[in-house]
């Protein structure tokens, strides 16, 4: 079996703000962003990784519609979430770089 075929996909909550260092495997590939339905407010997001990988930050960008884009604009777009009249624009800004 080869090492895509062993990696499980993991769900992260987090409320909605602008940045967020959230805990994920290492090397993880972030494939879709939703409203959370465990919180109010929330988004979700599922990434696919390494079960056995160690955890690492990863910096993960919410932006509104009609808000400036600032360190989003050089970050991975993962998806749109809609969440009854409020519309959010998640960004995958890697993995967290301790300054």
């Amino acid at each position: 079996m080869n090492d895509a075929a062993k990696q499980m996909i993991w769900r992260y909550d987090f409320e909605v703000k602008d940045r967020h260092v959230v805990a994920m495997r290492a090397g993880a590939h972030i494939v879709h962003a939703a409203a959370s339905d465990r919180m109010l407010d929330g988004i979700a997001l599922w990434a696919a990784s390494d079960p056995l990988a160690t955890s690492v930050g990863r910096v993960i960008l919410v932006r509104g519609t009609g808000h400036e884009l600032g360190d989003a604009a050089a970050a991975r777009y993962i998806g749109t979430v809609h969440a009854g009249e409020l519309v959010w624009h998640v960004f995958d800004g890697g993995e967290w770089q301790p300054q």
